[in-house]
């Protein structure tokens, strides 16, 4: 069966890339052919033809975006083998359209991440992550691990042909319990299912085939401390230095800031200072996935604008809610990061979720 993917368009986002990649491989894995659909956001002529340019022009980076350019440059060829079979890029519904009867795609699945968050879709075209290009007799619509964003929806200008696209889906699943009081109070859908994000679901193996195209750290295994935060202002400053300074079998720190200027890590090398970090600090719900993945010892910092019930549904059903702080300090990190994890247990229930998470789309599939 042909399996078309609607995800955000792939940007210099490590979380993004990474759980496309997953959901892609678990429809293969599942025995289905997938096909990325390549949405990339509708901007006007002159607005391309202007980025086309300054992506151009060296000695200057006016906007950010030669950066941004050459910094998803360097995800290209991750993306090209992790999501080979892909479409050309598709900037509005009717594109969607004819790439689904082209590809003759017998279902469409949207998710995971934020696809139903219309401020982070970067244009106008919210109901195409509602999948109102597809049509529902011909080809399935099935949503996985779809986010909201936000425990209330806030979109009302769109709320009901949202709803009515969404009542026509054959089968629903959502990343975040609130997204199960949203789809029922504010859409009318009540058969919706919580399942893991594709990172969490995909076979683990997938993983080894990433972390061979990874290049050497150059340090011994869990000696350094790893800080991954987007958004600064609820960390205090220093504070991984000094965390290597002062813990047992710490020497340094390290920290990857990809809204700072300067050239980005591949994504097999962003994962594998997950695998390799004694201790993280991170504010980022995929950075707190690898770390639970590879049992790292780990802080999460929970940061409201980006989406908060995210963090609280995972860590919640994993039996890690004590991982979770507002702000973070000295104290309250040496504190956290004193109290070891049992991760036997938490890989007990992740498995169980996983299994599940699993069954839901295997089944959507086979259904559709």
């Amino acid at each position: 069966m042909r399996v078309g993917i609607l995800t955000l368009p792939l940007h210099i986002n490590y979380g993004g890339i990474i759980q496309a990649a997953a959901l892609y491989r678990m429809i293969e894995d599942m025995g289905h052919q997938p096909v990325f659909l390549d949405k990339k956001p509708k901007r006007s002529l002159p607005h391309r033809l202007t980025k086309r340019l300054l992506a151009s022009i060296p000695g200057q980076n006016i906007g950010n975006v030669r950066e941004a350019v050459r910094n998803m440059n360097v995800h290209k060829p991750f993306v090209r083998r992790f999501l080979p079979n892909a479409t050309r890029p598709l900037l509005t519904g009717t594109d969607l359209s004819a790439a689904v009867k082209r590809r003759k795609l017998d279902a469409v699945v949207v998710g995971s991440d934020q696809v139903w968050r219309p401020h982070y879709h970067q244009d106008d075209q919210a109901l195409v992550y509602f999948l109102d290009f597809v049509e529902p007799e011909v080809t399935a619509r099935i949503a996985y691990a779809a986010s909201f964003g936000k425990p209330t929806w806030e979109y009302e200008d769109i709320a009901k042909p949202a709803g009515e696209l969404l009542n026509d889906f054959a089968h629903v699943s959502v990343r975040e319990n609130s997204a199960v009081d949203i789809c029922a109070e504010a859409f009318g859908v009540a058969d919706c299912e919580v399942v893991l994000d594709p990172t969490l679901a995909v076979d683990p193996a997938f993983y080894e085939e990433v972390a061979a195209e990874a290049s050497d750290l150059d340090c011994k295994d869990g000696e350094f401390v790893f800080e991954y935060v987007l958004d600064r202002d609820r960390i205090e400053p220093g504070i991984a230095g000094r965390l290597a300074d002062n813990m047992p079998d710490l020497s340094h720190a390290r920290a990857i800031h990809p809204e700072l200027p300067g050239d980005a890590d591949t994504l097999p090398d962003w994962m594998a200072h997950f695998r390799h970090a004694g201790c993280v600090l991170t504010d980022s719900f995929h950075g707190t996935v690898f770390c639970i993945l590879n049992r790292r010892n780990f802080i999460t910092i929970v940061n409201p604008k980006r989406g908060a019930d995210r963090f609280h549904t995972l860590l919640g059903a994993l039996g890690l809610e004590g991982r979770m702080v507002k702000q973070l300090d000295d104290a309250t990190a040496r504190r956290l990061l004193a109290q070891p994890i049992d991760y036997d247990a938490v890989h007990a229930r992740l498995n169980l979720l996983r299994r599940s998470s699993r069954d839901f789309l295997q089944g959507a599939l086979d259904a559709a």
